[in-house]
Protein backbone atom coordinates (compact mmCIF):
# COMPACT_ATOMS: atom_id res chain seq x y z
CA UNK A 1 0.00 0.00 0.00
CA UNK A 2 1.22 3.26 -0.57
CA UNK A 3 0.17 6.58 0.40
CA UNK A 4 -1.95 7.55 -3.23
CA UNK A 5 -3.15 4.59 -3.59
CA UNK A 6 -5.07 4.95 0.16
CA UNK A 7 -6.01 8.51 -1.12
CA UNK A 8 -7.68 6.95 -4.54
CA UNK A 9 -9.56 4.18 -2.16
CA UNK A 10 -10.91 6.77 0.22
CA UNK A 11 -11.76 9.44 -2.44
CA UNK A 12 -13.40 6.52 -4.26
CA UNK A 13 -15.36 5.88 -1.03
CA UNK A 14 -16.89 2.47 0.32
CA UNK A 15 -18.40 -0.42 -2.42
CA UNK A 16 -18.80 -3.93 -2.46
CA UNK A 17 -15.04 -4.67 -1.74
CA UNK A 18 -13.98 -1.50 0.27
CA UNK A 19 -15.36 -1.25 3.77
CA UNK A 20 -14.08 1.73 6.64
CA UNK A 21 -14.20 1.22 10.01
CA UNK A 22 -13.50 3.45 12.66
CA UNK A 23 -12.45 0.94 15.37
CA UNK A 24 -12.91 -2.98 16.03
CA UNK A 25 -15.86 -4.19 17.55
CA UNK A 26 -18.03 -6.74 17.27
CA UNK A 27 -19.97 -5.83 13.74
CA UNK A 28 -16.33 -6.83 12.57
CA UNK A 29 -17.74 -10.02 12.16
CA UNK A 30 -20.55 -8.87 10.24
CA UNK A 31 -18.18 -7.10 7.52
CA UNK A 32 -15.90 -10.47 7.73
CA UNK A 33 -18.37 -12.91 7.02
CA UNK A 34 -20.14 -10.53 4.34
CA UNK A 35 -16.79 -10.17 2.60
CA UNK A 36 -16.15 -14.44 2.57
CA UNK A 37 -19.63 -14.72 1.48
CA UNK A 38 -19.28 -13.11 -1.55
CA UNK A 39 -16.73 -11.98 -3.59
CA UNK A 40 -13.98 -10.68 -0.59
CA UNK A 41 -13.02 -7.44 -0.32
CA UNK A 42 -10.95 -5.06 1.80
CA UNK A 43 -11.46 -3.41 5.67
CA UNK A 44 -10.04 -0.12 6.59
CA UNK A 45 -9.94 0.04 10.23
CA UNK A 46 -9.25 3.63 11.13
CA UNK A 47 -10.92 5.29 8.48
CA UNK A 48 -14.54 6.91 9.26
CA UNK A 49 -17.80 6.55 6.99
CA UNK A 50 -17.11 10.04 5.65
CA UNK A 51 -13.37 9.29 4.59
CA UNK A 52 -11.77 10.83 7.72
CA UNK A 53 -8.84 9.50 9.06
CA UNK A 54 -8.89 9.43 12.88
CA UNK A 55 -6.71 6.35 13.06
CA UNK A 56 -5.86 3.38 15.17
CA UNK A 57 -3.21 2.65 17.48
CA UNK A 58 -1.70 -0.18 15.70
CA UNK A 59 -0.47 -3.29 18.16
CA UNK A 60 -0.17 -6.54 19.38
CA UNK A 61 -3.32 -6.33 20.96
CA UNK A 62 -5.36 -5.13 17.73
CA UNK A 63 -4.08 -7.80 15.53
CA UNK A 64 -4.80 -10.40 18.34
CA UNK A 65 -8.20 -8.82 18.27
CA UNK A 66 -8.96 -9.39 15.14
CA UNK A 67 -7.59 -12.23 14.40
CA UNK A 68 -10.35 -13.54 17.47
CA UNK A 69 -13.30 -12.11 15.56
CA UNK A 70 -12.17 -14.27 12.26
CA UNK A 71 -11.69 -17.54 14.43
CA UNK A 72 -14.83 -16.56 15.73
CA UNK A 73 -16.65 -17.07 12.43
CA UNK A 74 -18.18 -20.06 11.49
CA UNK A 75 -16.35 -21.48 9.79
CA UNK A 76 -13.40 -19.61 10.85
CA UNK A 77 -12.79 -16.73 7.99
CA UNK A 78 -8.71 -16.34 7.15
CA UNK A 79 -7.69 -12.68 6.83
CA UNK A 80 -4.35 -11.16 6.50
CA UNK A 81 -2.99 -7.69 8.12
CA UNK A 82 -1.47 -5.03 7.19
CA UNK A 83 -0.25 -1.87 8.68
CA UNK A 84 0.22 1.55 6.69
CA UNK A 85 0.74 4.55 9.11
CA UNK A 86 -2.15 4.28 11.44
CA UNK A 87 -4.79 2.37 9.19
CA UNK A 88 -5.14 -1.34 9.75
CA UNK A 89 -6.07 -3.41 6.67
CA UNK A 90 -7.52 -6.46 6.75
CA UNK A 91 -7.87 -8.23 3.46
CA UNK A 92 -11.08 -11.16 3.04
CA UNK A 93 -10.24 -13.44 0.45
CA UNK A 94 -13.76 -14.96 -0.99
CA UNK A 95 -14.28 -17.88 1.19
CA UNK A 96 -14.07 -21.10 -0.01
CA UNK A 97 -16.76 -22.97 2.69
CA UNK A 98 -19.34 -20.72 1.84
CA UNK A 99 -22.00 -20.11 4.01
CA UNK A 100 -20.51 -18.35 6.88
CA UNK A 101 -22.22 -16.72 10.13
CA UNK A 102 -21.78 -15.18 12.76
CA UNK A 103 -23.52 -15.01 16.39
CA UNK A 104 -25.68 -12.65 14.73
CA UNK A 105 -26.43 -14.59 11.17
CA UNK A 106 -26.04 -14.89 7.88
CA UNK A 107 -24.43 -11.77 6.01
CA UNK A 108 -24.05 -11.00 2.15
CA UNK A 109 -22.19 -7.74 0.63
CA UNK A 110 -24.60 -5.86 -1.66
CA UNK A 111 -23.17 -3.04 -2.89
CA UNK A 112 -21.74 -0.91 -0.03
CA UNK A 113 -23.63 -2.52 2.90
CA UNK A 114 -23.26 -5.93 4.32
CA UNK A 115 -27.25 -7.49 4.22
CA UNK A 116 -28.40 -9.84 6.41
CA UNK A 117 -29.75 -12.91 4.93
CA UNK A 118 -33.32 -14.65 5.76
CA UNK A 119 -34.00 -18.19 5.60
CA UNK A 120 -35.10 -18.53 2.61
CA UNK A 121 -32.40 -16.81 0.65
CA UNK A 122 -29.57 -18.96 2.94
CA UNK A 123 -31.14 -22.39 1.51
CA UNK A 124 -30.87 -20.76 -1.78
CA UNK A 125 -27.32 -19.56 -1.03
CA UNK A 126 -26.41 -23.02 0.11
CA UNK A 127 -28.12 -25.13 -2.76
CA UNK A 128 -26.52 -22.28 -5.82
CA UNK A 129 -23.12 -21.97 -4.04
CA UNK A 130 -20.32 -22.14 -6.95
CA UNK A 131 -22.62 -20.97 -9.67
CA UNK A 132 -20.57 -18.86 -11.33
CA UNK A 133 -20.67 -14.98 -11.19
CA UNK A 134 -20.64 -13.73 -14.56
CA UNK A 135 -19.53 -10.19 -13.81
CA UNK A 136 -16.34 -11.26 -11.91
CA UNK A 137 -15.03 -14.12 -14.03
CA UNK A 138 -11.94 -13.09 -15.69
CA UNK A 139 -11.91 -12.88 -19.20
CA UNK A 140 -8.67 -14.47 -21.13
CA UNK A 141 -10.18 -13.77 -24.36
CA UNK A 142 -9.83 -10.08 -24.05
CA UNK A 143 -6.49 -8.13 -25.09
CA UNK A 144 -6.10 -5.28 -22.40
CA UNK A 145 -3.97 -3.28 -24.33
CA UNK A 146 -6.04 -3.08 -27.72
CA UNK A 147 -9.06 -3.59 -26.05
CA UNK A 148 -9.13 -0.93 -22.96
CA UNK A 149 -10.65 2.18 -23.81
CA UNK A 150 -9.30 5.42 -21.90
CA UNK A 151 -12.45 7.83 -22.75
CA UNK A 152 -14.47 5.43 -21.27
CA UNK A 153 -12.44 5.05 -18.06
CA UNK A 154 -12.43 9.12 -17.98
CA UNK A 155 -16.03 9.66 -18.14
CA UNK A 156 -16.59 6.92 -15.40
CA UNK A 157 -14.61 9.14 -13.12
CA UNK A 158 -16.14 12.39 -14.04
CA UNK A 159 -19.70 10.28 -13.82
CA UNK A 160 -18.94 9.51 -10.33
CA UNK A 161 -17.12 12.35 -9.35
CA UNK A 162 -14.07 10.32 -8.82
CA UNK A 163 -10.75 12.56 -9.03
CA UNK A 164 -7.52 10.03 -10.19
CA UNK A 165 -4.75 9.80 -8.06
CA UNK A 166 -3.36 7.11 -9.33
CA UNK A 167 -2.82 5.55 -13.32
CA UNK A 168 -5.21 4.16 -14.82
CA UNK A 169 -4.28 0.41 -14.35
CA UNK A 170 -4.12 0.60 -10.38
CA UNK A 171 -8.01 2.54 -10.45
CA UNK A 172 -9.22 -0.44 -12.94
CA UNK A 173 -7.42 -2.82 -10.11
CA UNK A 174 -9.42 -0.84 -7.16
CA UNK A 175 -12.80 -1.33 -9.08
CA UNK A 176 -12.50 -4.84 -9.17
CA UNK A 177 -12.03 -4.83 -12.85
CA UNK A 178 -8.60 -5.92 -13.33
CA UNK A 179 -6.23 -8.26 -12.40
CA UNK A 180 -2.23 -8.99 -13.34
CA UNK A 181 -1.77 -12.30 -14.44
CA UNK A 182 1.98 -12.75 -14.68
CA UNK A 183 2.57 -8.65 -14.90
CA UNK A 184 -0.08 -8.84 -17.70
CA UNK A 185 -3.50 -7.09 -16.66
CA UNK A 186 -6.55 -8.84 -17.42
CA UNK A 187 -10.13 -7.31 -17.48
CA UNK A 188 -13.08 -9.26 -15.69
CA UNK A 189 -16.35 -9.82 -18.06
CA UNK A 190 -17.55 -6.39 -15.94
CA UNK A 191 -14.55 -4.44 -16.97
CA UNK A 192 -15.43 -5.78 -20.72
CA UNK A 193 -18.90 -3.94 -20.36
CA UNK A 194 -17.75 -0.92 -18.87
CA UNK A 195 -14.73 -0.10 -20.30
CA UNK A 196 -14.09 -1.48 -23.86
CA UNK A 197 -15.86 0.11 -26.88
CA UNK A 198 -16.76 -2.90 -28.48
CA UNK A 199 -17.44 -5.73 -25.65
CA UNK A 200 -19.83 -7.89 -28.43
CA UNK A 201 -16.30 -8.90 -30.01
CA UNK A 202 -15.60 -10.72 -26.56
CA UNK A 203 -19.42 -10.69 -24.99
CA UNK A 204 -21.97 -11.74 -28.31
CA UNK A 205 -24.80 -11.44 -25.87
CA UNK A 206 -24.05 -7.95 -24.40
CA UNK A 207 -26.26 -5.85 -26.46
CA UNK A 208 -29.83 -4.35 -26.16
CA UNK A 209 -32.39 -4.32 -29.14
CA UNK A 210 -35.22 -2.14 -29.44
CA UNK A 211 -37.90 -2.52 -31.77
CA UNK A 212 -40.95 0.03 -32.28
CA UNK A 213 -44.19 -1.59 -34.18
CA UNK A 214 -46.81 -0.32 -35.87
CA UNK A 215 -49.67 -2.41 -34.42
CA UNK A 216 -50.12 -3.95 -31.06
CA UNK A 217 -48.63 -7.17 -32.63
CA UNK A 218 -45.07 -8.18 -33.89
CA UNK A 219 -46.46 -8.28 -37.54
CA UNK A 220 -45.45 -4.60 -38.94
CA UNK A 221 -41.67 -2.90 -37.43
CA UNK A 222 -41.59 0.26 -37.63
CA UNK A 223 -38.15 0.71 -36.25
CA UNK A 224 -35.79 -1.05 -35.11
CA UNK A 225 -31.66 -0.32 -33.57
CA UNK A 226 -29.32 -3.32 -31.62
CA UNK A 227 -27.06 -1.10 -29.49
CA UNK A 228 -23.88 -2.92 -28.73
CA UNK A 229 -21.58 -0.11 -27.19
CA UNK A 230 -20.66 -0.06 -23.66
CA UNK A 231 -23.27 -0.75 -21.25
CA UNK A 232 -23.58 3.07 -20.51
CA UNK A 233 -23.70 4.09 -23.48
CA UNK A 234 -26.37 1.06 -24.28
CA UNK A 235 -28.81 2.37 -21.59
CA UNK A 236 -28.39 6.36 -22.71
CA UNK A 237 -28.57 5.09 -26.73
CA UNK A 238 -31.88 2.68 -25.39
CA UNK A 239 -33.73 5.83 -23.66
CA UNK A 240 -33.23 7.70 -26.48
CA UNK A 241 -34.83 5.09 -28.75
CA UNK A 242 -37.42 5.42 -26.37
CA UNK A 243 -38.34 9.01 -26.00
CA UNK A 244 -38.20 9.07 -29.97
CA UNK A 245 -41.08 6.61 -29.77
CA UNK A 246 -43.59 8.26 -27.40
CA UNK A 247 -45.76 10.95 -27.40
CA UNK A 248 -44.57 14.07 -25.60
CA UNK A 249 -46.91 16.77 -24.24
CA UNK A 250 -45.21 20.54 -23.61
CA UNK A 251 -45.51 21.93 -20.10
CA UNK A 252 -44.57 25.94 -19.76
CA UNK A 253 -42.99 27.54 -17.15
CA UNK A 254 -42.58 31.08 -17.80
CA UNK A 255 -40.81 31.39 -20.82
CA UNK A 256 -39.20 27.50 -20.60
CA UNK A 257 -40.28 25.08 -22.42
CA UNK A 258 -40.32 21.36 -21.20
CA UNK A 259 -41.39 17.97 -22.43
CA UNK A 260 -43.03 15.53 -20.82
CA UNK A 261 -42.52 12.14 -21.69
CA UNK A 262 -46.31 9.91 -21.69
CA UNK A 263 -44.56 7.40 -19.23
CA UNK A 264 -42.33 9.10 -16.63
CA UNK A 265 -38.50 8.74 -18.08
CA UNK A 266 -37.39 7.90 -14.92
CA UNK A 267 -39.34 4.43 -14.80
CA UNK A 268 -38.26 4.00 -17.95
CA UNK A 269 -34.81 4.74 -16.89
CA UNK A 270 -35.00 2.60 -13.71
CA UNK A 271 -36.71 -0.34 -16.17
CA UNK A 272 -33.77 0.22 -18.52
CA UNK A 273 -31.13 0.01 -16.08
CA UNK A 274 -32.46 -3.16 -14.13
CA UNK A 275 -32.32 -5.21 -17.17
CA UNK A 276 -28.98 -4.68 -18.04
CA UNK A 277 -27.45 -4.57 -14.29
CA UNK A 278 -29.38 -8.20 -13.53
CA UNK A 279 -29.75 -9.97 -16.77
CA UNK A 280 -28.18 -13.69 -16.92
CA UNK A 281 -25.29 -13.02 -19.39
CA UNK A 282 -24.82 -16.12 -19.10
CA UNK A 283 -27.32 -17.24 -21.14
CA UNK A 284 -25.71 -16.16 -24.48
CA UNK A 285 -28.33 -17.10 -26.65
CA UNK A 286 -31.01 -14.37 -25.39
CA UNK A 287 -30.72 -10.22 -24.88
CA UNK A 288 -32.21 -7.31 -23.42
CA UNK A 289 -35.09 -6.60 -25.08
CA UNK A 290 -37.04 -3.08 -25.77
CA UNK A 291 -40.61 -3.32 -27.46
CA UNK A 292 -42.78 -0.47 -28.12
CA UNK A 293 -46.37 -1.33 -28.98
CA UNK A 294 -48.93 1.62 -29.52
CA UNK A 295 -50.77 0.39 -26.01
CA UNK A 296 -47.83 -0.58 -23.96
CA UNK A 297 -43.83 -0.73 -23.43
CA UNK A 298 -42.64 -4.10 -23.17
CA UNK A 299 -38.49 -4.15 -21.57
CA UNK A 300 -37.19 -7.51 -20.68
CA UNK A 301 -33.71 -9.76 -20.11
CA UNK A 302 -33.29 -12.90 -19.56
CA UNK A 303 -33.06 -14.84 -16.45
CA UNK A 304 -36.21 -14.30 -14.53
CA UNK A 305 -35.64 -13.03 -10.92
CA UNK A 306 -32.09 -13.38 -8.72
CA UNK A 307 -32.15 -16.35 -6.72
CA UNK A 308 -33.36 -15.84 -2.94
CA UNK A 309 -36.23 -13.53 -4.42
CA UNK A 310 -39.53 -14.52 -5.08
CA UNK A 311 -43.00 -12.74 -6.32
CA UNK A 312 -43.44 -12.08 -2.18
CA UNK A 313 -40.44 -9.99 -1.72
CA UNK A 314 -39.32 -8.94 -5.16
CA UNK A 315 -39.25 -4.99 -5.21
CA UNK A 316 -38.18 -5.55 -0.90
CA UNK A 317 -34.88 -6.32 -0.84
CA UNK A 318 -32.17 -6.82 -3.04
CA UNK A 319 -30.36 -9.41 -4.25
CA UNK A 320 -28.61 -9.18 -7.55
CA UNK A 321 -27.62 -11.95 -9.80
CA UNK A 322 -24.41 -9.13 -10.77
CA UNK A 323 -22.70 -7.34 -7.99
CA UNK A 324 -19.82 -5.67 -9.58
CA UNK A 325 -22.44 -4.36 -12.47
CA UNK A 326 -24.37 -3.41 -10.04
CA UNK A 327 -22.28 -1.14 -7.51
CA UNK A 328 -20.18 0.06 -10.40
CA UNK A 329 -23.63 1.46 -11.81
CA UNK A 330 -24.16 2.58 -8.15
CA UNK A 331 -21.05 4.30 -8.20
CA UNK A 332 -21.95 6.88 -11.42
CA UNK A 333 -25.63 7.41 -9.94
CA UNK A 334 -27.42 5.22 -12.37
CA UNK A 335 -28.65 3.32 -9.41
CA UNK A 336 -29.09 5.82 -6.44
CA UNK A 337 -30.06 2.98 -3.69
CA UNK A 338 -29.99 -0.75 -4.44
CA UNK A 339 -33.29 -2.30 -3.64
CA UNK A 340 -35.07 0.49 -4.12
CA UNK A 341 -35.56 0.82 -8.00
CA UNK A 342 -38.88 -1.25 -8.31
CA UNK A 343 -40.16 0.88 -6.03
CA UNK A 344 -39.58 4.48 -7.88
CA UNK A 345 -40.45 2.95 -10.93
CA UNK A 346 -44.38 2.02 -9.46
CA UNK A 347 -43.89 5.35 -7.72
CA UNK A 348 -43.13 7.92 -10.65
CA UNK A 349 -46.39 5.86 -12.85
CA UNK A 350 -48.40 6.36 -10.05
CA UNK A 351 -48.06 9.86 -9.78
CA UNK A 352 -49.27 10.45 -13.92
CA UNK A 353 -52.23 8.38 -13.23
CA UNK A 354 -51.37 5.37 -15.95
CA UNK A 355 -52.06 1.51 -14.70
CA UNK A 356 -49.22 0.21 -12.49
CA UNK A 357 -46.47 -1.49 -14.52
CA UNK A 358 -46.65 -5.43 -14.80
CA UNK A 359 -44.34 -7.90 -13.82
CA UNK A 360 -43.50 -11.24 -14.88
CA UNK A 361 -41.00 -13.30 -13.40
CA UNK A 362 -40.35 -16.95 -15.74
CA UNK A 363 -37.06 -17.61 -17.48
CA UNK A 364 -37.29 -13.96 -18.66
CA UNK A 365 -37.72 -11.30 -16.04
CA UNK A 366 -39.97 -8.32 -17.88
CA UNK A 367 -41.75 -5.13 -17.02
CA UNK A 368 -45.13 -4.04 -19.15
CA UNK A 369 -45.99 -0.11 -19.00
CA UNK A 370 -49.05 0.48 -19.72
CA UNK A 371 -49.74 3.51 -22.94
CA UNK A 372 -53.13 5.04 -22.81
CA UNK A 373 -52.84 5.81 -26.32
CA UNK A 374 -55.84 5.90 -27.59
CA UNK A 375 -56.89 9.22 -26.34
CA UNK A 376 -53.79 10.39 -25.97
CA UNK A 377 -52.91 9.79 -29.86
CA UNK A 378 -56.14 11.09 -31.14
CA UNK A 379 -55.21 14.46 -29.26
CA UNK A 380 -51.95 14.61 -30.77
CA UNK A 381 -53.01 13.62 -34.17
CA UNK A 382 -55.82 15.96 -34.48
CA UNK A 383 -53.23 19.10 -32.83
CA UNK A 384 -51.01 18.11 -36.02
CA UNK A 385 -53.93 17.98 -38.52
CA UNK A 386 -54.76 21.52 -37.88
CA UNK A 387 -51.58 22.65 -37.95
CA UNK A 388 -50.97 21.57 -41.23
CA UNK A 389 -54.04 22.91 -42.65
CA UNK A 390 -53.11 26.19 -41.53
CA UNK A 391 -49.69 25.78 -43.03
CA UNK A 392 -50.82 24.83 -46.48
CA UNK A 393 -53.23 27.85 -46.28
CA UNK A 394 -50.31 30.39 -45.52
CA UNK A 395 -47.41 28.83 -47.42
CA UNK A 396 -48.94 26.43 -50.46
CA UNK A 397 -48.88 29.13 -52.72
CA UNK A 398 -45.47 31.25 -51.20
CA UNK A 399 -43.70 27.92 -51.72
CA UNK A 400 -44.75 26.68 -55.40
CA UNK A 401 -46.34 23.15 -53.78
CA UNK A 402 -49.96 21.64 -53.87
CA UNK A 403 -52.21 21.86 -50.97
CA UNK A 404 -51.97 18.09 -50.31
CA UNK A 405 -48.24 18.17 -50.29
CA UNK A 406 -48.12 21.95 -48.30
CA UNK A 407 -50.66 20.43 -45.53
CA UNK A 408 -48.31 17.63 -45.22
CA UNK A 409 -45.30 19.66 -45.07
CA UNK A 410 -46.85 21.25 -42.19
CA UNK A 411 -47.94 18.11 -40.21
CA UNK A 412 -44.00 17.16 -40.77
CA UNK A 413 -42.72 20.61 -39.46
CA UNK A 414 -45.65 20.22 -36.54
CA UNK A 415 -43.62 16.82 -35.74
CA UNK A 416 -39.94 17.91 -35.91
CA UNK A 417 -41.18 21.16 -33.70
CA UNK A 418 -40.99 18.09 -30.91
CA UNK A 419 -44.76 17.43 -30.00
CA UNK A 420 -44.55 13.76 -31.47
CA UNK A 421 -40.65 13.36 -32.53
CA UNK A 422 -39.88 12.47 -35.72
CA UNK A 423 -39.11 9.67 -37.85
CA UNK A 424 -38.53 9.35 -41.59
CA UNK A 425 -39.70 5.93 -41.87
CA UNK A 426 -42.92 6.39 -39.62
CA UNK A 427 -44.05 9.74 -41.75
CA UNK A 428 -43.48 7.74 -45.07
CA UNK A 429 -45.96 5.15 -43.66
CA UNK A 430 -48.50 7.22 -41.85
CA UNK A 431 -48.99 9.27 -45.06
CA UNK A 432 -48.04 6.46 -47.98
CA UNK A 433 -45.56 8.08 -49.70
CA UNK A 434 -41.70 7.18 -50.40
CA UNK A 435 -38.92 8.24 -47.81
CA UNK A 436 -37.60 9.75 -50.84
CA UNK A 437 -40.50 11.91 -51.12
CA UNK A 438 -40.19 12.89 -47.59
CA UNK A 439 -36.71 13.32 -48.17
CA UNK A 440 -37.28 16.06 -50.75
CA UNK A 441 -40.17 17.69 -48.73
CA UNK A 442 -37.20 18.13 -45.93
CA UNK A 443 -35.02 19.51 -48.26
CA UNK A 444 -37.81 22.20 -49.39
CA UNK A 445 -38.20 23.50 -45.51
CA UNK A 446 -34.48 23.53 -44.63
CA UNK A 447 -34.24 25.99 -48.03
CA UNK A 448 -36.94 28.08 -46.71
CA UNK A 449 -34.73 28.25 -43.17
CA UNK A 450 -37.55 26.72 -41.54
CA UNK A 451 -35.06 23.73 -40.11
CA UNK A 452 -31.89 22.60 -39.81
CA UNK A 453 -30.02 19.05 -39.01
CA UNK A 454 -27.91 18.89 -36.17
CA UNK A 455 -25.87 16.28 -34.74
CA UNK A 456 -24.14 13.27 -36.24
CA UNK A 457 -24.93 11.57 -39.12
CA UNK A 458 -26.62 8.09 -37.74
CA UNK A 459 -27.31 9.98 -34.32
CA UNK A 460 -28.88 13.69 -35.23
CA UNK A 461 -31.96 14.65 -35.73
CA UNK A 462 -34.02 17.41 -37.99
CA UNK A 463 -34.65 20.55 -35.41
CA UNK A 464 -36.42 23.71 -35.92
CA UNK A 465 -34.42 26.97 -36.69
CA UNK A 466 -35.15 30.15 -34.44
CA UNK A 467 -36.96 31.42 -37.75
CA UNK A 468 -39.22 28.41 -37.71
CA UNK A 469 -40.32 28.19 -34.03
CA UNK A 470 -41.29 32.10 -34.52
CA UNK A 471 -43.75 31.11 -37.65
CA UNK A 472 -45.20 28.14 -35.91
CA UNK A 473 -46.11 30.42 -32.79
CA UNK A 474 -47.74 33.07 -34.87
CA UNK A 475 -49.44 30.02 -36.77
CA UNK A 476 -50.94 28.71 -33.69
CA UNK A 477 -52.04 31.75 -32.43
Amino acid sequence: MTQPELDQIIAQGEDYKIEFKRGLNTDFKKELIAFANASGGRIFVGIDDDGSVPGVNINNRLRTKAQDFASQCDPPVHINLEAFNNILIVTVPEGSNKPYRCTNGFYIRVGAISQKLRTEEIIDFIQNEGRIRFDEQWQPKANFSEDFNQPLLDSFLTKGKITPLLDFENILMNLGVVKQDNGIPIFNNAGILFFTADPVAVLPQAYVSCVAFKGTGKADILDQKDFSENIILNIENTLKFLERHLNKSARIEGIRREDILEIPIVALREAVVNAVTHRDYLETGARVMVEIFPDRVEISNPGGLPKGLNKNNFGKISLTRNPLIASLLHRIGYIEKLGTGISRMRNAVAETGLPEPQFSFDDFFSVTFVREYEAVSAAVNEAVKKFGEKFGVKFGVKFGIGKKRAVRIGEMVKEIHGETGFLIEAFATKHNISKRQVEKDIQLIIKEGWITFTGAPKTGKYVCTENGKTQIEELQQ
